[in-house]
C-alpha cells in the first residue's frame, strides 16, 4: 500500500486529484466521519456479511459535527490504541495484532492525506490479518487452558463458522464487483454458474438480467427478471429493472 501511494505521487505529482477528494474543506469532519468508518471497518473483520463494491457519500454520509455516535466511535478507537500499546508489555502477540490492524490502515484512513475514497472493502486485505491472529490466539488459548473452556472454545469455533459468509455470497459479491468494474463477460460467467448451484437466489437472477440487458440481450434480461419476480413478487429491484427494459425496448421500435 505504502508502495502504491508512492508510485501514485511519483507519477501524478499527487495521490488524489484536488476534484476527487472526498473531504475538501473540514478536517474535523474527516476525524468524525472516518471514526465511523472505522467501526464499519472493525465490523466488517468480524461479521463479513452484506458487502458493497463502492461506498459514496450516499451510504457513508459526512459528519461535520460530533455526535453520540462519533463519540462512541472514537472512544472505542483510543481505548482499542491504548490497549495495543498497552499489551506490549504483557501479551505482545495480541498487541502485534491490533497495532497492525490501525497501523496498516493508517494509509487510506484519510486522516493523514485524503485519498479521494471514502471506505472500500479492498484496503482490509491486509489489516485483515490482524482480526484472524486474535481470533486463532483466543481460541489457542480457550482450547488449552481447560477441559471446560475446551468445550466452549470448540462451541464459539463451530459458532464462527456458521456465521460466516457462505460461498454463494461471496460469489454473488464478486459478481457484483465484476459487473460494476465493467467486466460483464466474467460477471455472466459468474452469475451463470452461481444460478446451476442455487438456482432460487433472486439477487443472482436479478443482476444476470441486468448483466444481459448491458449486453443488449432483451430477451435473456426479460426471462431473468420474470423469474426473480416468480421467486419473489415484491422484489423491488427487479420490477424497476424490468420496467427499465420495456422503455429501453419500446424506444428501439
Amino acid at each position: 500500500m505504502f508502495l502504491y501511494l508512492l508510485l501514485k505521487i511519483t507519477l501524478r505529482g499527487s495521490i488524489v486529484n484536488s476534484k476527487n477528494l472526498v473531504f475538501p474543506d473540514s478536517f474535523s469532519s474527516r476525524i468524525y466521519t472516518m471514526s465511523i468508518v472505522f467501526i464499519k471497518y472493525i465490523y466488517l473483520l468480524i461479521f463479513p456479511s452484506k458487502l458493497i463494491a463502492f461506498y459514496d457519500t450516499a451510504i457513508i454520509k459526512i459528519v461535520s459535527q460530533i455526535n453520540v455516535e462519533v463519540t462512541l466511535a472514537l472512544i472505542l478507537i483510543f481505548g482499542l490504541l491504548i490497549t495495543g500499546f498497552i499489551l506490549l508489555w504483557h501479551q505482545r502477540f495480541i498487541a502485534f495484532s491490533i497495532l497492525f490492524f490501525f497501523g496498516t490502515m493508517s494509509v487510506v484512513s484519510n486522516v493523514f492525506f485524503d485519498i479521494g475514497v471514502i471506505m472500500a472493502e479492498r484496503f482490509l486485505y491486509f489489516p485483515s490479518i490482524s482480526i484472524c491472529l486474535i481470533f486463532g490466539a483466543i481460541f489457542y488459548w480457550l482450547i488449552n487452558h481447560s477441559s471446560k473452556l475446551k468445550t466452549i472454545g470448540t462451541c464459539l469455533f463451530t459458532l464462527v463458522c456458521l456465521l460466516a459468509p457462505q460461498d454463494k455470497e461471496i460469489s454473488l459479491a464478486y459478481a457484483l464487483v465484476l459487473l460494476n468494474s465493467g467486466i460483464i463477460e466474467d460477471a455472466k460467467l459468474e452469475l451463470e454458474s452461481l444460478i446451476k448451484q442455487n438456482p432460487n437466489l433472486i439477487e443472482a437472477h436479478n443482476y444476470l438480467g441486468i448483466v444481459y440487458l448491458n449486453l443488449q440481450l432483451y430477451a435473456q434480461a426479460q426471462k431473468q427478471f420474470e423469474i426473480t419476480l416468480k421467486i419473489n413478487p415484491n422484489y423491488k429491484p427487479a420490477e424497476i429493472n424490468l420496467l427499465k427494459l420495456k422503455e429501453i425496448t419500446s424506444n428501439r421500435k
